[in-house]
């Protein structure tokens, strides 16, 4: 299965659980080197967020990223993927979500999950 980067959501112990019982293997921390992983769920509320896809899609062009926020948005959702995002998952987060988001890891379509 994939190994999945948690970039400013590794207080979000469900959403490590769930993934991990998906049989995902679940990294976390700002040090990690991308080269190791498969995909990056990054946190929408943060600030920074564009700046962030921006930079791993400069460091990794390939690499699947997702944005993930709590509330779901019209604007929000434009914004990530304008970003260079390649998925966007927004809450109330159930099982199914998550588990569409990892099964797309893997893939480069672009896609949203609202």
């Amino acid at each position: 299965m994939a190994r999945i980067l948690l970039l400013d959501l590794e207080d979000q112990i469900q959403l490590r659980n769930l993934l991990e019982s998906l049989g995902h293997r679940v990294i976390s921390g700002q040090r990690t080197v991308l080269s190791t992983v498969d995909a990056v769920l990054c946190n929408g509320e943060d600030p920074d967020f564009r700046l962030i896809v921006s930079s791993l899609r400069t460091l990794r062009p390939g690499l699947p990223v997702a944005v993930v926020t709590p509330v779901s948005s019209v604007g929000k959702m434009l914004a990530v993927l304008e970003s260079g995002a390649s998925h966007y998952c927004a809450g109330p987060f159930g099982p199914e979500q998550f588990r569409w988001l990892a099964d797309r890891s893997s893939t480069r379509t672009r896609s949203a999950a609202a």
